[in-house]
């Protein structure tokens, strides 16, 4: 149903400028997806960096209480 009224726009000249506001709404769509992937893969490095930082801090802190403690 969707083609149908597609091509009924088409058919219909005063329309096209409607069609053309439906092609833009799917280009800004697309945008939009590709924009929040963006972020969300951003969003995944910096948490992953943060745990390995915070792994890297643990280490440290373990490796200090072994020299704190050693004889």
């Amino acid at each position: 149903s969707t083609r149908v009224a597609l091509d009924h726009l088409e058919a219909v000249p005063e329309k096209l400028s409607l069609l053309e506001d439906f092609k833009d709404i799917g280009v800004r769509k697309i945008s939009f997806e590709e924009m929040i992937e963006e972020r969300y893969t951003k969003y995944k490095e910096i948490v992953s960096s943060l745990q390995q930082q915070l792994e890297d801090s643990k280490q440290r802190v373990r490796q200090f209480k072994v020299r704190m403690c050693s004889p």
